[in-house]
């Protein structure tokens, strides 16, 4: 009689065991997809964050220009190389700023690429900007330039295997009217070094500075 009343509560125990269990899956399974456990070592609660697929997530819309338009700048010359500017500003033409410029053309000359931003002070429609600076080889002849706050610094070795040093500015000013806006990119101190080394600078093209028309848009996609 006694091993079956032992049997019995062990029987029962379990059952209640088991109960136990599965009264406590129920609970946690719904706190877990809430992000509802609880810490058990201190009786405090944290958050689970449950992260969804990317396929899941909805991007939002982009937002369109403020009430005084995007500034967006989108030109290219091809004298006396290729030479492709293309930038913007979302807050307007007196707004912060950002210019790319590609020069193409042979291999035999120095070529660069710049990645320019800028912000024209309040009250200011001349700004100093910063940025880098990528130059290619060429034949005989290898260069770096650097940029920030209007500072250009360039060095390199010409094709007689001299070397080049030098050191100017770059500025750039909001020119022209509210309706057809332009920036002037002004450099100046340089024009030696670069034809000591070959280079066509994109800001100094026949000891001129460089005019970019500016456009207004409603909408522009980097924005």
């Amino acid at each position: 009689m006694a091993a079956q009343d032992g049997g019995f509560f062990r029987s029962s125990v379990g059952i209640v065991v088991a109960t136990a269990l599965v009264v406590a899956a129920l609970i946690l399974v719904p706190l877990a997809a809430t992000g509802n456990l609880g810490n058990a070592s201190d009786g405090s609660s944290s958050t689970t964050t449950v992260t969804r697929s990317s396929s899941s997530l909805v991007k939002p819309p982009a937002l369109p220009c403020g009430k005084s338009g995007c500034a967006v700048v989108n030109t290219a010359i091809t004298s006396p190389r290729l030479m492709v500017f293309y930038g913007g500003s979302c807050g307007g033409s007196p707004a912060a700023w950002y210019l790319n410029v590609t020069e193409g053309g042979s291999s035999s000359s120095l070529r660069a690429s710049y990645k320019l931003t800028w912000a024209f002070p309040p009250g200011s429609s001349t700004a100093k900007p910063s940025g880098r600076v990528l130059m290619g080889r060429a034949a005989g002849a290898t260069a770096g330039e650097s940029l920030s706050g209007g500072i250009m610094t360039l060095k390199g070795t010409n094709s007689k295997h001299r070397s080049v040093n030098a050191r100017g500015t770059l500025t750039v000013s909001l020119t022209g009217s509210s309706h057809a806006p332009t920036l002037t990119l002004t450099e100046s101190g340089l024009s030696a070094a670069e034809q000591q080394l070959g280079f066509v600078s994109p800001f100094d093209i026949g000891n001129k500075p460089l005019v970019l028309p500016v456009k207004i848009v409603k909408h522009f996609p980097q924005c």
